[in-house]
C-alpha cells in the first residue's frame, strides 16, 4: 500500500497537481515510518519528493529538512 501511495504521489507530482500530490506522499511516508527498516530506501524517495514539492512551492526550509533527512537515509544505507 504504501508504494502504491508513493506512486499515485509521483504521477500527481510529475503532472504539478500539488494538491493531491502532497496527500499520497504523505499517507506513503507515514507507512513505511511503521514498517521495517527494509523499507528506508523507499521512504529516502518519498521524502525526496516531498521536498520537489516544497521546491516546486518554494518552501525551502522545509525542502532542506526533506533533502536532509533523504540524504542520513541514503548515506546510512
Amino acid at each position: 500500500v504504501a508504494m502504491l501511495c508513493g506512486q499515485l504521489g509521483s504521477i500527481h507530482l510529475f503532472k504539478e497537481d500539488l494538491d493531491r500530490s502532497p496527500w499520497y506522499l504523505e499517507q506513503a511516508r507515514d507507512l513505511y515510518l511503521t514498517l521495517s527498516n527494509e523499507d528506508e530506501l523507499e521512504l529516502a524517495a518519498t521524502l525526496s519528493n516531498l521536498g520537489n514539492i516544497c521546491l516546486l512551492k518554494e518552501d525551502w526550509n522545509q525542502a532542506y529538512e526533506y533533502f536532509c533527512r533523504t540524504l542520513s537515509i541514503e548515506l546510512n544505507h
